[in-house]
């Protein structure tokens, strides 16, 4: 996630997933070129049919995968508001969820293994109860796990707001 903005009253994180998006694009692409091409290798009229089949099932499956799959996520900490926000937009959908700052007690990271034994993670939010004695609730921030840095730092980084906020307030 990349810092939008971080100063004392307002953290912003945002997550766009470029590299995905744009490589699902030139795949879609490059397979409605290569089904567009075809015809124009013979005057075979099955070679026409079968290059409206591959451009429409190529071009739907790449185009599916591009809306199904690239999602943009905003996570907003507002000590204004006393607001955690976390926004995430497709091409289809548009959601937003909204939980109370205060009951933030920390940001931590969840742990799972890959099938080749590669520890993975992700950062979740972890919220006090509204009720006495209730069990604390975990919002991942991100519905995936990964390797490497990336979810320690975003840890890391709310983690340093929070107890810089905690500081401000003393």
């Amino acid at each position: 996630m990349k810092v939008s903005r971080n100063t004392d009253r307002q953290l912003i994180l945002d997550w766009t997933p470029w590299l995905l998006g744009g490589g699902l694009l030139l795949a879609m692409l490059l397979f409605v070129g290569i089904g567009l091409l075809a015809p124009f290798a013979g005057d075979d009229p099955m070679l026409w049919l079968f290059s409206v089949m591959f451009v429409v099932v190529s071009g739907g499956l790449w185009g599916g995968a591009l809306v199904l799959f690239v999602k943009r996520r905003q996570l907003i900490f507002d000590r204004d508001t006393g607001q955690i926000t976390l926004r995430t937009r497709s091409f289809l959908k548009y959601t937003q969820d909204q939980h109370d700052l205060s009951c933030l007690l920390q940001v931590a990271l969840e742990h799972d293994r890959s099938d080749s034994g590669q520890t993975l993670s992700r950062p979740v939010l972890v919220l006090a109860s509204r009720r006495r004695g209730g069990a604390e609730r975990r919002v991942p921030v991100h519905a995936y796990y990964t390797n490497g840095s990336g979810p320690g730092h975003v840890a890391d980084l709310i983690n340093d707001w929070l107890k810089a906020g905690a500081a401000l307030q003393a």
